[in-house]
């Protein structure tokens, strides 16, 4: 005889569906992914893969406004994205870790597929 999904106060729960992460977890993982849906924060993070950056490389690499850089920056940083530290008279950015790499890196794979795909 099959078994009876579990009743719960919502309905009927299939119990081949995945158990959720906490509610907090989700919360920070979707801030963490806002904090990508900008292209110049992808590209600051590329660069940021490379090695450690002050603002004014970044400019320089990106090429646009410094203003536009320091608040893409201090997204990622609320986020959890990237860390500063004090370089002489400024602050070098780097990644906090390499996690986020691999979730950009795919998405620009992902992405190019689409786009070869798409264009065919």
């Amino acid at each position: 005889m099959a078994e009876a999904p579990e009743e719960h106060s919502s309905g009927l729960v299939d119990k081949d569906l995945a158990e959720l992460p906490p509610q907090k977890v989700m919360e920070a993982a979707g801030t963490l992914l806002q904090s990508l849906t900008a292209p110049a924060r992808i590209a600051i993070i590329v660069q940021l893969q490379h090695r450690p950056c002050c603002v004014h490389e970044l400019v320089a690499a990106l090429d646009i406004p410094q203003p536009a850089v320091s608040q893409h920056l201090r997204v990622l940083k609320n986020a959890g994205v990237v860390k500063s530290t004090r370089r002489g008279r400024e602050h070098e950015y780097s990644l906090v870790d390499e996690h986020l790499t691999g979730i950009v890196n795919d998405a620009l794979c992902h992405a190019e597929e689409i786009l070869h795909h798409r264009f065919l």
